[in-house]
């Protein structure tokens, strides 16, 4: 079982260690925004800092704050240190990980925003990856859909009608994302080696690169409750 705590009304930081005492995955729908948060420097790193004051866009510097705010005060709790302690390493594909001295715990994580959603999981059984997307439709969409999805993913958006067709084009692309991000990263050049098969209840895993593992190793999921944007996430299992 996955839990999701959909956290946009309430703003309150959960207990990890709680949380994993019911599931060892968990999801946290977060909003973007500045207003009600602490000072930087009592959450993020010298390094973190650095980073900071090189955006020069402002929805940028804010969606860095929330989803740093956000994800290393709920690790920290769960590490016992001060957020500002926690310096999260970046692998060789861009998925950032807990320092080499706290990978001991266990817990792999990965997140995702939007303009104005963060969207973080984590988990301490599998390899995560999520993904949350606006369900806004892109002006080379159908470009996209033929260079990255497969004949039967691409007659299945084309069967919808109006909006249902970008809503149907996100939840394709942000499954494969998640699956591509739980893969120790992924690279995105593997995207067309991802087959779903596409349904509206639920979609299903299909096909996958040789090095992704078996199919049997593979969890997805979506949560379609979110007005207006696309939530995925999937879990490889872990071999220890």
């Amino acid at each position: 079982m996955t839990l999701f705590l959909d956290l946009r009304d309430s703003k309150q930081i959960p207990n990890l260690e709680l949380l994993f005492k019911k599931s060892s995955a968990a999801l946290f729908l977060w909003p973007i925004e500045d207003e009600t948060l602490p000072p930087p420097e009592t959450f993020l790193s010298a390094n973190e800092l650095q980073r900071l004051r090189n955006f020069s866009q402002p929805n940028r510097r804010k969606q860095f704050l929330t989803s740093r705010y956000f994800a290393k005060t709920l690790l920290a709790n769960y590490l016992k240190i001060q957020a500002s302690q926690l310096d999260f390493e970046i692998q060789a594909e861009g998925k950032p990980v807990l320092p080499s001295a706290h990978q001991k715990s266990g817990i792999d994580f990965n997140f995702s925003h939007s303009e104005t959603l963060f969207l973080l999981g984590v988990s301490t059984a599998h390899w995560i990856g999520v993904d949350v997307e606006p369900q806004i439709q892109k002006t080379n969409q159908i470009q996209i859909a033929e260079k990255i999805f497969s004949e039967p993913e691409r007659k299945w958006i084309d069967q919808a009608e109006g909006s249902q067709k970008t809503e149907r084009f996100f939840r394709l692309w942000s499954m494969k994302e998640a699956i591509l991000k739980a893969a120790a990263g992924g690279v995105f050049r593997h995207v067309q080696e991802i087959k779903l098969r596409p349904n509206e209840d639920r979609l299903a895993l299909q096909e996958l690169p040789d090095d992704f593992g078996l199919i049997s190793d593979w969890q997805i999921f979506e949560n379609k409750n979110i007005v207006g944007f696309t939530c995925a996430w999937a879990l490889k299992k872990r071999y220890e």
